[in-house]
């Protein structure tokens, strides 16, 4: 299943949206904790090209293990990495 996704990614030529800020959109809440980037947003150049000024970033949760993304194309983005 993933590899028809993958290459339907490829096909399309897809490109992800950068995350700003926090790295990772899942965790197991287990110690040492398991991080992983789960959730992305995906686009295509001619959209990017577009949307310039769009930043993708992480909200706060009520679920301590998921961080909900934000496309934000409302305004500029902002300054930090």
């Amino acid at each position: 299943m993933m590899g028809k996704f993958r290459r339907l990614v490829n096909d399309l030529a897809l490109k992800e949206v950068y995350l700003n800020v926090r790295r990772y959109t899942w965790s197991n809440e287990q110690s040492p904790p398991t991080l992983v980037h789960l959730d992305r947003v995906l686009c295509t150049s001619d959209w990017e090209d577009g949307h310039n000024k769009c930043h993708l970033r992480c909200l706060a949760s009520v679920v301590p293990d998921h961080c909900p993304l934000l496309l934000d194309c409302a305004r500029d983005a902002p300054m930090y990495e």
